[in-house]
C-alpha cells in the first residue's frame, strides 16, 4: 500500500514528495488494540493545508483508512470527515499483523482544482481529480497484535462433558484448574454437538455459552478467593482488565453489567442468532 511517485501525475501531499510547499503537512497517528474478539484501530489525522481542509468540509474529499491483512486477504477502506476515527474488525478476519494507510481521498470528481500551497512548479496549473484519487498520504503503519486471538474459545477454557444423568438442565463444575466443565446429559449433549458446528452455531452459542459466561462472571465476582489461582479465571480476568473492566467494579446495569460484558466477549451472539433464525422460513 505504499505510495509510488510514478503513479500520480498530479500533486499529492506526502513525505518524500515536493508537490506542496513545506508548510503543508499531513500525518496520522494509528494505534490498534484487541478488545475482546475485535481489533479496534484508532486514527488521529493531522492536516495542515487549507485547500485540502476546504475540500473535506465541502464534501469533496474525506480522510480514509486503507486496512489490509495479507495473510487473510482482508482488505477494506473506511471513510470519515472526522479528525479522530475508530474502526472495529472481528479478529477472525485478520492475523496478528495488519497494514494501515491513512490518506485523504476524493469522494467525487473535482474539475480544475488548484491549491495556493502547490509547489512553484504547479502554480497556476489546474488539475482534474477523479473520484477515489488520493490527495494526501501519511504513510503506512504496520500494527502487530500478538494477542488477537479468541481467548474464550470453548476448546481452551471451556469443556463440554456428557454425563449419564436424568437431569433436564445444564450444570457447571468449577473444580478444574484449566477449564470450566459444562455438564450436559446424554440426549442434549448429542444435540448440542450436532448443532454447535452447523448453521445454527451462533444460536447454540446464545442458548448455552452466553448464560454459561454470565454464570462464570458471577462466580468470579463473588468467589474470587476460591478460584483466582486457576487458569480459566486468570485468562478471563486478564482480558477483562486489558479492556478496563475490573471484577470489583462491575455494575448491575449499563455497559459494564455482567450481561453486556458476556455479550461483548462473544461478539454480540444475540444479533448473530437472530440472523441465523431469520434464514429459516416460519409461519406468519
Amino acid at each position: 500500500m505504499r505510495l509510488k511517485n510514478s503513479l500520480y501525475p498530479y500533486p499529492v501531499l506526502a513525505d518524500g514528495r515536493d508537490d506542496y510547499n513545506k508548510n503543508s503537512k499531513f500525518s496520522s497517528e494509528i494505534h490498534g488494540k484487541v478488545e475482546f474478539n475485535n481489533v479496534v484501530i484508532s486514527a488521529k489525522f493531522n492536516l495542515n493545508d487549507d485547500g485540502l481542509l476546504n475540500l473535506i468540509r465541502e464534501g469533496f474529499a474525506a480522510f480514509a483508512l486503507h486496512i489490509e491483512c495479507s495473510k487473510t486477504a482482508y482488505r477494506r477502506k473506511f471513510y470519515t470527515r472526522k479528525f479522530e476515527y475508530k474502526v472495529s474488525i472481528p479478529v477472525d478476519d485478520i492475523t496478528d499483523e495488519i497494514e494501515v494507510l491513512g490518506v485523504v481521498v476524493a469522494l467525487k470528481r473535482i474539475d480544475d482544482y488548484d491549491n495556493p500551497n502547490f509547489n512553484i512548479a504547479y502554480q497556476g496549473i489546474k488539475v482534474n481529480i477523479e473520484k477515489a484519487n488520493i490527495l494526501a498520504d501519511s504513510g503506512q503503519t504496520i500494527l502487530t497484535l500478538n494477542d488477537a486471538v479468541d481467548y474464550c474459545n470453548q476448546e481452551s477454557i471451556f469443556k463440554v462433558k456428557k454425563i449419564h444423568d436424568e437431569k433436564d438442565w445444564i450444570d457447571l463444575n468449577f473444580s478444574q484448574d484449566e477449564y470450566v466443565l459444562i455438564c450436559i446429559n446424554e440426549s442434549e449433549y448429542n444435540t448440542y454437538m450436532k448443532l454447535a458446528k452447523g448453521v445454527l452455531k451462533n444460536t447454540i452459542m446464545t442458548m448455552v455459552m452466553l448464560p454459561v459466561m454470565i454464570t462464570v462472571l458471577n462466580v468470579m465476582e463473588k468467589e474470587k478467593d476460591e478460584h483466582e489461582g486457576k487458569k480459566w479465571y486468570k485468562v478471563i480476568s486478564d482480558k477483562l482488565e486489558s479492556n478496563d473492566i475490573y471484577l470489583d467494579n462491575i455494575n448491575q446495569t449499563g455497559d459494564k453489567s455482567i450481561f453486556v460484558i458476556a455479550q461483548r466477549i462473544f461478539q454480540n451472539p444475540l444479533k448473530k442468532a437472530f440472523s441465523e433464525i431469520e434464514m429459516f422460513p416460519g409461519e406468519e
